[in-house]
C-alpha cells in the first residue's frame, strides 16, 4: 500500500500561520453611509458649490461631540472612521450633488445606523439653513 505522508512540522506552521494572520486583520468592517442630495438651484454646478461649502463648514471633531453627546456608549476609537465628503452620484442619469457620511466599524455594538441617521438630520438641518 502506497501511503502519502505530510511532514507535521509544515503543515503544522502553515495552519498556524494562517489563523495568526486571520486574527489579526482585527475582525470584520462594516460601513454605513448615508447620502444627502443637495438641491438649492436648477444648475448642477451652483448644488455642487453648495455641498462643497456645506461640507467645508463642518467642524467634524464638533460633530464627533454631538454624537458622542447623543449616544454616550460611543467612544472617540469609534468615531476615528467617521468621514464627511461632497461628491456627485448619478441618478436617473443625472449627476446629483451630494454630501455624503460614513462610518466604518467592527465592533457590532456601535449603533452605526442610528448615529448615521442622526448626522443626516443634522445634515438636513444644516441645508435647510443654507443661503444661495
Amino acid at each position: 500500500m502506497n501511503q502519502f505522508r505530510f511532514p507535521i512540522f509544515p503543515v503544522a506552521f502553515v495552519l498556524v500561520a494562517a489563523v495568526l494572520s486571520v486574527q489579526s486583520c482585527g475582525g470584520t468592517d462594516y460601513k454605513s453611509q448615508r447620502n444627502l442630495v443637495v438641491k438649492v438651484s436648477d444648475a448642477h454646478d451652483a448644488n455642487l458649490a453648495a455641498a462643497e461649502k456645506i461640507v467645508g463648514e463642518i467642524n467634524v471633531e464638533e460633530l464627533r461631540a454631538q454624537i458622542r453627546a447623543a449616544f454616550p456608549e460611543v467612544t472617540d476609537e469609534h468615531l476615528k472612521d467617521l468621514q464627511i465628503k461632497s461628491t456627485v452620484l448619478t441618478i436617473d442619469d443625472k449627476p446629483n450633488a451630494m454630501i455624503q457620511a460614513s462610518l466604518s466599524f467592527s465592533d457590532t455594538a456601535v449603533p452605526a445606523n442610528e448615529i448615521m441617521d442622526f448626522v443626516q438630520v443634522l445634515f438636513e438641518k444644516k441645508l435647510a439653513e443654507y443661503k444661495l
